[in-house]
C-alpha cells in the first residue's frame, strides 16, 4: 500500500519526457526540466493572458526556468540561481501553441502508465484542458524594450585609469505584476546589453548580452579586494560571465592591477591603481546599470536579487571611503596644539595688519532652478536640488557624480540622508552616495489643515 501511494503522489513531481526536453532547450543542454504538470500549467496561463511571465524554480537543483510571452511564441530561459548565476539558454522562441500540444501530448503518455486511477484521469483532464486553450492576445499589448545608456559614451581621456559605459535594452513588467510582493528574480538581470571598458583612454569591448552578470562578477572581486585591504600578502582574483573575464592582483605595496579580456576582442589592463580607483569605477557602473533597470521596470524595486546587489554596492562604496578617510584626522584641540608648538614663534608679536583672504575660481556650472537653500556639502560632493532634478558634484572638479529626475518638492539634510518632501506628501530618505531611496513612506494632512510638512 504505501508504494502504491508514493507513485500516486507522484503525479505532480514527474518530469517531462525527453521529446518537451528537446521542445524547450533545442537538444543541446542537459539540463533537468519542470515538472509536467507545472509546465502545463504555466504554458495555459500565458496562453490566456493570466499571467506574462512566469517562473518555474526546480526543487532538486539551483536551476530556475523563465516563460516570457512574446505575442504567439514563448520564450523561454534556463539559468542558475546560485550566488554567481550561469545562463543555460536565454530566449529561445516556442511557437506557445506547439508548447501546448507537446505538453498534453506527455500528460496523455503519462495518463497511460499511471496505474492509479485519480491520477491517469488529473492527467486526462489536465491534457484535454491544454488542448482546448485558446491563445488569447496579451492584455496590455506585445512588450517594447526602453533603450538606456551610461557611464562614459565616449572616452574620458588618458587621465581617467578606469571607467566603464553601456547600452541596454530592458523590457518593463506588466502593470499587474508590479504591485505584487516581494520576490528573487534573477531572470529580470538578464536584460540584453552592450557594455564598454576604457583604461587610459583606450576602449575594449567587454561583453555583449546579459551585461548584468559581467557588472556582477566586478562587484564579486571588488569584494576580495576589500576584504583584504589591511593585508599586507598579495592578493590574485580572477572570474569570469560567459566570455567576459576579469582578473584583479593587489601587490604587498596596496597597488593594484585590473585585466579586462573579452573573447574576441583582446584584453585591456589598467596598473599602479589605489584600490579606490580600481574599485570605485566598478561599483560606480553595477550602481548605473541598478538604476537603468528600476527606470525603466519599476517593480524591480521589490526584487530581491536588486536589492541585495544594490546594498552591497552601498556597503562597499562606505568600506572603501572610510579606509581613505582614515588617512587623514581632523584636530578637535587646536589650541592645545599651539600652546605645545613651541619656539621663538610663540613671543613673535602680531602683525599689525593681516593680509586679506584670496579665493580663486576652480570650476562652475550652471544649473537651472538653482536655489541656494538647497544646496548641501557632503564631505567629497555637494548635493544640489532643484524643481526637476537632484544632482551631486564634485567638490574638486565639478564633474556630475549622478542625477535623479523627480517632480518639485522640499529637500533637506539630516546626518548623511537627504530628505525629500512632495507636495502631495511623499516622504524619502536618499543615500548622497548615488542618490537612491532607502526609505520612503507617505504624510497625509488633515482635510481644511495646512500643506505637509516635516520637523
Amino acid at each position: 500500500m504505501v508504494g502504491h501511494l508514493d507513485e500516486s503522489l507522484s503525479y505532480a513531481q514527474k518530469r517531462a519526457d525527453p521529446g518537451v526536453q528537446h521542445l524547450l532547450l533545442g537538444g543541446e543542454r542537459d539540463v533537468e526540466t519542470p515538472a509536467l504538470a507545472e509546465l502545463t500549467a504555466a504554458a495555459a496561463a500565458l496562453a490566456i493572458g493570466a499571467k506574462p511571465k512566469v517562473l518555474l524554480p526546480l526543487a532538486t537543483a539551483a536551476v530556475e526556468y523563465a516563460l516570457v510571452r512574446r505575442g504567439d511564441y514563448v520564450l523561454v530561459s534556463c539559468y542558475g540561481t546560485g550566488s554567481a548565476p550561469v545562463v543555460y539558454q536565454l530566449d529561445r522562441a516556442i511557437p506557445l501553441r506547439r508548447l501546448l500540444d507537446r505538453c498534453a501530448q506527455s500528460m496523455l503518455e503519462m495518463a497511460g502508465q499511471e496505474r492509479d486511477p485519480t491520477a491517469r484521469q488529473i492527467a486526462i483532464r489536465v491534457a484535454e484542458r491544454a488542448l482546448a486553450t485558446k491563445i488569447t492576445p496579451e492584455p496590455e499589448g506585445t512588450a517594447s524594450p526602453i533603450n538606456q545608456r551610461g557611464g562614459e559614451l565616449d572616452a574620458p581621456g588618458e587621465h581617467v585609469p578606469l571607467a566603464f559605459g553601456y547600452e541596454a535594452a530592458v523590457y518593463p513588467s506588466s502593470a499587474a505584476s508590479q504591485g505584487r510582493s516581494a520576490r528573487a528574480d534573477v531572470h529580470a538581470l538578464l536584460f540584453e546589453g552592450h557594455l564598454w571598458a576604457f583604461v587610459r583612454g583606450r576602449r575594449l569591448s567587454l561583453a555583449r548580452g546579459p551585461i548584468m552578470l559581467a557588472a556582477h562578477r566586478m562587484v564579486v572581486a571588488v569584494r576580495t579586494l576589500v576584504d583584504t585591504w589591511d593585508s599586507a600578502r598579495p592578493t590574485h582574483v580572477r572570474l569570469r560571465a560567459g566570455g567576459f573575464q576579469i582578473a584583479m592582483r593587489k601587490s604587498a605595496h596596496q597597488l593594484v592591477s585590473v585585466e579586462l579580456s573579452a573573447e574576441g576582442h583582446g584584453d585591456l589592463t589598467a596598473t599602479s591603481l589605489t584600490i579606490a580607483e580600481a574599485a570605485l569605477p566598478i561599483l560606480k557602473l553595477a550602481s548605473d546599470l541598478l538604476r537603468s533597470l528600476v527606470a525603466s521596470d519599476r517593480g524591480q524595486s521589490r526584487n530581491l536579487r536588486v536589492r541585495a546587489l544594490r546594498q552591497e554596492v552601498r556597503t562597499l562604496r562606505r568600506e572603501i571611503r572610510s579606509r581613505r578617510s582614515a588617512d587623514s584626522f581632523v584636530n578637535l584641540d587646536p589650541d592645545r596644539l599651539r600652546m605645545h608648538h613651541g619656539g621663538e614663534t610663540e613671543h613673535a608679536e602680531a602683525p599689525s595688519t593681516l593680509p586679506s583672504l584670496q579665493f580663486e575660481e576652480r570650476w562652475r556650472i550652471c544649473l537651472e532652478g538653482l536655489d541656494a537653500n538647497s544646496v548641501f556639502m557632503c564631505g567629497d560632493r555637494l548635493v544640489i536640488a532643484t524643481q526637476t532634478h537632484v544632482v551631486a558634484v564634485s567638490r574638486d572638479d565639478g564633474k556630475v557624480l549622478w542625477a535623479r529626475p523627480g517632480p518639485a518638492s522640499t529637500s533637506l539634510m539630516s546626518g548623511s540622508a537627504l530628505i525629500r518632501l512632495s507636495a502631495d506628501g511623499e516622504v524619502e530618505l536618499c543615500d548622497v552616495a548615488d542618490g537612491e531611496p532607502y526609505c520612503s513612506t507617505h504624510i497625509s494632512p488633515r482635510i481644511g489643515g495646512p500643506p505637509v510638512g516635516l520637523m
